[in-house]
């Protein structure tokens, strides 16, 4: 195994399955240090620093698109959720995360209750945004849909196990 290609052992089963994410942030030095933590469990990251740049990225890629991972504050009067919301209407089977560190429990809340976006409190650790991109991608977007509203709603039930879902 090359230096480059190498994981930890422990962190193995974290890595990517040939998925591409999209990244947004408009702070470079996040947007640096997050798609090298990415690129480092191999999977494909699209960076972008802004909104324009995201869509861009998002209309070229769309079908080869697995997730979008945004920053909350994305300057020039636009949020991650925003964004989010935009492309979840457009592409629902995309997992859609929200990190900020200006989130309040109670927009957590009404994001798990109203939409498919699950929200990561900053400063988060890389294994946590690692965890939840590698379980939503494994869940797929049916199943992530309604463990958010079991989460929300303890009497919503749990989907079929059927193992046929994308």
């Amino acid at each position: 195994m090359t230096p480059d290609t190498q994981l930890v052992r422990p962190d193995a089963e974290l890595a990517s399955r040939g998925e591409t994410i999209l990244l947004v942030d408009d702070h470079p030095v996040i947007l640096d240090g997050v798609g090298e933590m990415l690129r480092r469990y191999r999977y494909s990251v699209l960076p972008a620093s802004n909104v324009t740049e995201a869509l861009a990225y998002w209309r070229k890629y769309r079908d080869t698109l697995h997730a979008v991972v945004s920053d909350y504050h994305l300057g020039r009067g636009r949020t991650g959720i925003s964004l989010l919301r935009e492309l979840s209407v457009a592409q629902p089977n995309l997992l859609m995360i929200l990190t900020s560190a200006s989130v309040t429990p109670d927009v957590m809340i009404e994001l798990a209750r109203t939409s498919t976006i699950q929200c990561l409190p900053k400063p988060y650790h890389y294994q946590q945004l690692l965890r939840l991109l590698r379980g939503g991608l494994d869940a797929g977007p049916t199943r992530r849909l309604a463990a958010q509203r079991r989460s929300v709603d303890p009497f919503h039930p749990a989907p079929p196990t059927d193992r046929t879902e994308g």
